[in-house]
């Protein structure tokens, strides 16, 4: 445990948890009221929403306070066994049956809100409804796939059952629906992106063995390794927006497209400290044939060897590159797509961050270092119809 929290902090964050103790206590009172077949004391009713509603203000208060300088590293020992208190209060606590946080008993406020999903997620429900909003809280347990359409057979009831009411509202408002999928990277929008289509495809699409699945399969597939890189959240952070469309006619799925937005184009060129550039670099550099190597002109080269690659995270799973690598090549197969068309751009690309350029005669750059001359001899391969 750091030993940096001043100690205000212990102070501010004691209180807090003292009075989020209180509140819920108050709000299972007032709960106990409206339940009673009298409906309770009116004047007593007041007096505890008067309560909750102060107590509210006070948690608002002592969490802006605690906003600035306190990771959760920093936390005392004492916090930390209130914090087993309030899980053990979880198993108890009527939130933990309470799918829709809509139907919260009392005012409805940003702490009920955040105790409810607390409850819920202590109990093991991660899913968690707000009207037609659906909540995800991600535990960041092993799912045990790599994020691809074919490896996530897994099926969560709540994301279900929203593919499931936007299958029915097509077919009785005959309008298109919309699901928007929006969070923090790492928040779990990949996995749960992957489950929903393989729900649709399960509802409407005749299942995995259907050409329009194998062909968007593939094109995740490849898509995950083009726009994949380690950030220092995520070892799969997708670093750009995707729009993906499902084409349902009379009850089928018959086509998809996918459309890419914002890809994260810094990152090839200077990757952030302790992250990665995209996947695909390092997966082709073990994944490559010695042949396909010298035909590409990057035979010799490493990770280590190539600037694009060796700033932030130089470390590498090589029996996991050369695995996916062989999955993209495959991939790129089932969509027709030239494997060696694409290779001869992303060498180009990774040897470009090889040349220095240094000020000439006149206006004119030149290329210093070997490397240079490699590039040139490069750019005339890609030149050639090959």
């Amino acid at each position: 445990m750091s030993g940096t929290v001043s100690l205000s902090k212990v102070f501010i964050l004691d209180k807090y948890f003292t009075e989020l103790e209180s509140y819920w206590k108050t709000e299972e009172k007032l709960e106990s009221y409206h339940t009673a077949d009298n409906g309770g004391n009116s004047n007593d009713v007041d007096l505890l929403k008067e309560q909750l509603r102060s107590l509210s203000t006070e948690l608002v208060t002592l969490r802006s306070s605690l906003k600035e300088g306190l990771s959760t590293d920093d936390w005392p020992q004492e916090a930390m066994k209130r914090d087993v208190i309030v899980r053990q209060c979880a198993n108890v606590s009527a939130y933990s049956t309470l799918n829709d946080l809509i139907h919260i008993s009392g005012p409805l406020t940003e702490d009920a809100i955040l105790r409810g999903l607390q409850t819920r997620f202590y109990t093991g429900d991660f899913y968690t409804n707000i009207g037609p909003i659906l909540l995800s809280v991600n535990p960041y347990h092993d799912v045990h796939c790599s994020l691809t359409l074919t490896s996530t057979p897994e099926k969560n009831g709540s994301l279900c059952d929203v593919v499931e009411d936007a299958v029915a509202r097509l077919a009785e408002t005959g309008h298109s629906q919309a699901i928007i999928l929006s969070g923090l990277s790492g928040s779990g929008k990949t996995h749960a992106s992957m489950q929903l289509l393989r729900r649709l495809f399960d509802v409407a699409g005749g299942g995995p063995e259907t050409d329009t699945f194998k062909h968007l399969a593939a094109a995740f597939t490849v898509l995950r390794s083009l726009g994949n890189a380690k950030t220092d959240s995520n070892a799969e952070s997708s670093r750009m927006g995707q729009f993906i469309e499902a084409h349902v006619a009379d009850g089928a799925l018959y086509r998809t497209k996918i459309h890419c937005y914002f890809i994260d184009q810094t990152r090839i060129v200077k990757p952030l400290r302790h992250e990665k550039n995209y996947h695909i670099f390092y997966q082709m550099l073990v994944g490559l044939t010695q042949e396909e190597k010298v035909k590409l002109y990057i035979e010799g080269f490493s990770s280590h060897s190539l600037r694009y690659l060796n700033q932030g995270d130089t470390n590498q799973n090589e029996a996991q590159d050369a695995t996916r690598f062989q999955a993209w090549k495959d991939s790129l197969a089932v969509l027709g797509i030239p494997f060696m068309d694409v290779m001869r751009v992303l060498t180009a690309v990774v040897l470009l961050g090889n040349i220095e350029f240094v000020e000439g005669q006149g206006m004119e750059l030149d290329i210093r270092g070997n490397n240079g001359t490699l590039f040139v001899t490069f750019l005339e391969y890609l030149s050639q119809d090959n």
